[in-house]
């Protein structure tokens, strides 16, 4: 996700807001753990206010004129509480139409209304790698 600096609404209600709900949803929907990226150091007190566990992969680094650094959040139920919360919004972002692949094992789901099955039913419990 990018907003144009120029763009960006001050507080944490607004467009931004919505999409990081979005990606929480996502995320937990797929039964992701974590989720990570490079981003801009101006993000991070966002993340830390919508009460997310933020991992920084290592010091911020310029890129062209720019601070970024490279970090991981936790995926969590909390974690879209607190999302959600901080933009004002108590409705999911994300809306399915027609059949889904499975982020973690490819699989296709039909678009029948029934709930996938936790992507971690298919991890080993041993390794927590996908069988």
């Amino acid at each position: 996700m990018f907003v144009v600096p120029g763009l960006r609404e001050k507080g944490h209600k607004g467009v931004a807001a919505a999409m990081c709900c979005a990606v929480m949803e996502y995320c937990l929907d797929e039964g992701l753990d974590w989720i990570g990226g490079i981003q801009e150091t101006y993000w991070l007190p966002r993340w830390i206010d919508y009460g997310w566990e933020v991992l920084p992969l290592g010091l911020p680094q310029d890129i062209d004129g720019t601070s970024c650094v490279a970090a991981l959040f936790r995926v969590g139920p909390d974690a879209l509480d607190g999302a959600r919360i901080a933009a004002g919004v108590s409705e999911p972002q994300v809306v399915h139409k027609g059949p889904r692949r499975d982020f973690i094992t490819g699989r296709v789901w039909p678009d029948d209304g029934a709930q996938m099955p936790d992507a971690r039913d298919d991890a080993d419990p041993q390794s927590g790698f996908l069988l």
